[in-house]
């Protein structure tokens, strides 16, 4: 049979969005049962290092090939691994979350919304969220230039999320050179080399640090010819500002342009060791990363019509290490609006008997505008860092993370404002009038 019923396909946090949307509200109610806050909840039962850890590639590396329909037998035992350090920084956001928004002034207690005007009842909702920051197999190469430029080639791919940007920068840090010396060519696979994509938020964690790693390589063969024409050694060398030089000596230095046309051609190579090889010093066992966040959402609902307004959203994320500040922040308000979209209006309609949707047009298939989201002033962004095991400076993904946290604090807050849970998909007024028994 033929329908016009549109295909599935993966979305920004491919499955913890999902997941943490019903978890978070579970989450809620646990906490309510026993007369808690839900942020000190929160904080006393989220993740901690040490913390057993696994991801999907090992988990079914550790099952059997040949399946036992009784589950009883694997050819190997699971091999877990724990949570790094890093998995710390989310007790972090929780705290600067909830002090940002002021949540121990607004939140009045469980069944009693933060205000209360008419028919209009405010609400204050948090929820936590989680999504690995992928490590996977990577190469990428560095081709220095005789006019002391630098080209990256890498296989990542440039989606808008900043990953090229992101990239010059870490080239142009490991290099002495600006950001303006670095040219990325990103996902072209006739010069590009080999690498996994763009998958799992691991275009920093990964396709970025392979990228780091040709860049230390290029690095490395600059100083041993710099050392040979300054007469020194190479592991007395800097490089800054377009030169190498001696350490603290900057006066003893050579452009980089000049290393470059001594050595006609340096070019640095790199492919990401593999992931079991990044051990825990403490556990001895296998690290595995994630990006971590905290929202808390302040709503309005007015019971009479069933409409929804999202007054205030605050939110704190760990990107490992802030490679550019600017780019998290769009990465947030990206996933704020994302949220938004998909839990208060985007769904598709289907008539059941003939498989049509119904609303194929923007007209109908109800988009987020600026008009549904809270203002600048009433958008709070908080950058947290703790960086990881292996990203480039300690930087991991996070717009995925980002992804996960909203619309659950925007569920939870839709019932501290009254009192009644929704457990549909969607937070639509016709749910909200259900739900009040309207």
């Amino acid at each position: 049979m033929m329908t016009n019923i549109p295909d599935y396909g993966a979305f920004n946090g491919f499955g913890d969005s999902e997941a943490g949307f019903c978890v978070e509200r579970l989450i809620d109610e646990a906490a309510e049962k026993i007369g808690m806050d839900p942020v000190e909840f929160r904080l006393k039962n989220c993740a901690r290092y040490g913390d057993r850890a696994i991801d999907y590639d090992t988990l079914l590396a550790g099952s059997a090939t040949t399946y036992d329909p009784s589950l009883e037998s694997m050819e190997s035992p699971i091999e877990w691994g724990v949570l790094g350090p890093d998995i710390d920084s989310l007790q972090e956001c929780i705290r600067r979350a909830a002090e940002k928004a002021h949540w121990k002034e607004k939140w009045k207690g469980w069944q009693t919304p933060m205000e209360v005007k008419g028919a209009k009842r405010r609400g204050i909702g948090v929820a936590i969220g989680t999504h690995p920051s992928m490590y996977r197999r990577y190469s990428a190469i560095v081709k220095m230039n005789h006019d002391g430029t630098a080209n990256v080639l890498s296989s990542a791919a440039e989606i808008g999320q900043g990953c090229a940007t992101a990239m010059a920068q870490v080239v142009a840090e490991v290099l002495g050179l600006r950001y303006e010396d670095v040219n990325v060519r990103l996902g072209d696979t006739v010069v590009t080399p080999a690498g996994f994509g763009n998958t799992a938020s691991g275009g920093t964690s990964s396709g970025i640090t392979a990228a780091k790693l040709a860049a230390d390589d290029a690095k490395h063969k600059l100083f041993d010819i710099a050392a040979e024409m300054l007469g020194v050694k190479p592991d007395i060398l800097e490089a800054k500002d377009r030169r190498i030089h001696v350490k603290g000596h900057p006066e003893r230095g050579v452009l980089i342009a000049e290393v470059c046309l001594r050595g006609y051609q340096v070019t640095g190579t790199a492919v990401n060791p593999p992931q079991g090889s990044i051990i825990d010093d403490k556990t001895g066992k296998q690290i595995y990363a994630h990006a971590v966040a905290a929202t808390i959402a302040e709503v309005e609902v007015d019971t009479e019509t069933g409409e929804l307004g999202v007054l205030r959203i605050t939110t704190a994320h760990d990107c490992g290490r802030a490679i550019n500040p600017t780019i998290i922040e769009n990465q947030i308000d990206l996933s704020v609006t994302q949220a938004n979209g998909w839990v208060r209006s985007e769904n598709f309609i289907i008539d059941e008997n003939t498989g049509v949707v119904i609303n194929p047009n923007l007209l109908d298939y109800k988009v987020m505008t600026i008009l549904d989201m809270p203002k600048r002033e009433d958008l709070q962004e908080i950058i947290v860092e703790s960086p990881c095991a292996w990203g480039p400076f300690g930087a991991k993904g996070m717009s995925e993370t980002a992804t996960t946290t909203q619309a659950p604090a925007i569920a939870n807050a839709i019932y501290n404002a009254i009192g009644i849970r929704i457990r549909g998909a969607h937070l639509i007024p016709e749910e909200i009038l259900k739900a009040l028994g309207k």
